[in-house]
């Protein structure tokens, strides 16, 4: 395949999206293009600043944290799937979080979830409480909330 194919189809696939590095490597050379060739595309798309690992790690968790209400450790996951570095994702992850109430974003998800939290528990026995409290923790755990933030926002302990 020749540098120009190769470059075309990379730029086709940046103009439909932005995508990191490896992510856009295993892209183009899942399509069937050697990997010497990609490796230049690469490194001139970087050259002319289309790609830059950086921007779009800190573009995404900033989405991530505030339009999907997700939690640092799924944002971590998933910044590490798509083939970032882990400086790179720290970063992106302090200049996010410094902009974010990790607590209210926890709460908000909860409550787009399991609706209005009911303050009024007397009605509902020990094991029912435990078994929503429960639901609610491991929803948040899955959204990437770390626990000491899953629990302020529960306001509950689990073992009375």
């Amino acid at each position: 395949m020749t540098f120009s194919l190769v470059y075309h189809q990379a730029l086709r696939c940046l103009a439909r999206r932005a995508y990191g590095q490896k992510e856009l490597f295993a892209k183009l050379t899942d399509q069937g293009h050697e990997e010497e060739v990609v490796s230049q595309v690469i490194d001139r798309c970087l050259e002319l600043g289309y790609l830059d690992d950086a921007t779009l790690a800190s573009q995404r968790a900033h989405y991530r944290l505030t339009s999907c209400r997700q939690g640092p450790l799924r944002i971590r996951a998933e910044l590490r799937h798509k083939g970032m570095d882990e400086e790179t994702i720290r970063q992106a992850l302090t200049t996010s979080l410094a902009e974010v109430d990790l607590v209210e974003s926890a709460r908000e998800a909860l409550q787009s979830r399991f609706g209005r939290a009911q303050e009024d528990d007397t009605e509902q026995d020990r094991t029912t409480r435990f078994k929503q409290l429960r639901r609610q923790y491991d929803f948040l755990a899955r959204r990437g909330f770390p626990p000491d933030i899953i629990q302020r926002v529960l306001k509950r302990d689990f073992t009375d």
